[in-house]
């Protein structure tokens, strides 16, 4: 195995602190593995591999405020703390809104791009509608139409994106010349609709919700606490990275981070991120990190 620069950036945390159990080992021949799977033009040495044992780990969560909550409790759940950033906030469009229920009304079948969508929308359609198929962009989607008490939802039990939403059978029960609308946030991919109308489907489209860039305060951004980062589309990865103070810049070029699409993943590399993992989820992210034996509640 390779060895560590003698520039690596450490914690200031003496090695002599380490506990030597099985788990620990095992944790830091993972990170260590996924650090020098990554490229090595430089190298970052994963801050979580020098914490105290007592100190549970910290995720970076970058998303809209409003939509933090969920990933917040995950982290929690998994046994770390959750920094949030939110270099865009999300706001409904009210015009849109208020001409939804007609929309969803004459629709054969509705397409959610994103739980905000879900989330934005919902109080102002009717789910009560059996016959109407729901169609979700993924799991967390479907989700959340599940608390909306949609019915007839279909999900893609693998991908997360159009492409894999145009692989689900549920097109072909709908009737020729079906009405699809498709409710997601302002300048949205034009890519399903437009395969849709290839179908033979008549597409509608609800902008029901715009992103706002969002004004980060660095004042008290503690960047030697942070472990890794999940980032959940790339207009968020723009608007982080547009942001980043000069004296942050390397911390966030050498950060680890966790993201659900191949897509989110390249447009990190295009901002000059070194280190990206692409996970199913939140919840596998941190689940692939063997847990810290502990005496401590978490």
């Amino acid at each position: 195995m390779p060895s560590l620069p003698s520039n690596a950036l450490l914690k200031p945390y003496s090695v002599l602190t380490w506990q030597a159990s099985a788990v620990k080992i095992q944790k830091e021949l993972y990170l260590l593995d996924m650090l020098f799977q990554t490229d090595l033009n430089v190298i970052n040495p994963l801050p979580i591999l020098f914490k105290r044992s007592s100190e549970m780990p910290v995720m970076l969560i970058v998303r809209p405020s409003a939509r933090a909550g969920d990933d917040v409790r995950t982290c929690s759940q998994a046994g770390w703390r959750a920094r949030v950033l939110s270099p865009v906030e999300i706001e409904p469009d009210e015009t849109a809104l208020r001409g939804l229920k007609e929309q969803f009304s004459r629709a054969d079948a509705a397409f959610w791009v994103s739980p905000t969508a879900v989330e934005t929308a919902a109080p102002y359609v009717d789910f009560s509608d059996d016959l109407k198929a729901q169609i979700a962009v993924g799991q967390a989607s479907g989700r959340a139409l599940e608390r909306c008490s949609a019915k007839n939802v279909s999900v893609p039990q693998e991908g997360n994106d159009s492409e894999a939403v145009l692989r689900l059978p549920v097109w072909d029960t709908l009737p020729p010349n079906a009405r699809v609308l498709i409710v997601r946030g302002r300048g949205g991919r034009d890519f399903l609709a437009e395969s849709l109308k290839k179908k033979g489907f008549a597409v509608e489209i609800a902008e029901v919700y715009f992103r706002r860039p969002n004004e980060l305060n660095w004042q008290d951004f503690d960047a030697e606490s942070i472990d890794a980062a999940f980032i959940a589309s790339g207009e968020l990865v723009r608007g982080l990275f547009a942001q980043v103070p000069p004296q942050f810049s390397r911390f966030f070029e050498s950060l680890l981070y966790f993201t659900h699409h191949p897509r989110i993943a390249d447009a990190l590399r295009e901002a000059g991120a070194r280190h990206i993992r692409v996970v199913a989820s939140l919840k596998a992210a941190l689940s692939s990190f063997p847990k810290e034996q502990t005496d401590e509640p978490v």
